[in-house]
Parts: C-alpha cells; sequence; structure tokens
C-alpha cells in the first residue's frame, strides 16, 4: 500500500496542513485494517512504510530547512 501526500494548487508546490496529513493517515490506517493488516509484523512494517513516505516526502518539498520526521511511539520524548 502505498501513502501519497500531495499538496499541489495548479503546478505550484503547497505544503499540506495538519489536518491533512491527520487525514490522510487515518485513510491509510482504515485501508490497512481492511486489508488485514492485523498482526504486530504486519503493522510494524506498515507503519515503517509511511515513515518512510513522509520522510521522501519532506525531502522532496523541502525548503530552507529541514524538518525531522519521525513515528511516535509509547514513552517517545522529544526535545523542542
Amino acid at each position: 500500500m502505498r501513502v501519497r501526500f500531495w499538496g499541489t494548487r495548479g503546478s505550484i508546490p503547497v505544503a499540506p496542513t495538519s489536518a491533512d496529513i491527520r487525514r490522510k493517515v487515518e485513510t491509510a490506517l482504515s485501508l490497512a485494517i481492511a486489508k488485514g493488516v492485523n498482526s504486530a509484523d504486519k503493522l510494524r512494517s506498515f507503519i515503517q512504510s509511511v515513515l518512510d513516505e513522509t520522510i521522501r516526502f519532506e525531502q522532496l518539498t523541502r525548503g530552507s530547512r529541514p524538518l525531522r520526521v519521525t513515528a511516535a511511539y509509547d514513552g517517545l520524548e522529544l526535545d523542542v
């Protein structure tokens, strides 16, 4: 399954909002459940593929300052 994050209006790239990204992830997870992603290994693999695609998207649309992209997990702590 491929999750695509596109944010274009015409030919000018536009960064997606957090609501756009949330909607994409919710849709992807719903499709994963429908396709039988129900074991821990399958879920880890699916989450990794979504993370990889998100990182690739960030690299393609990066401005002057790169974003740090990570997947959340229990006990995750971020320095901001």
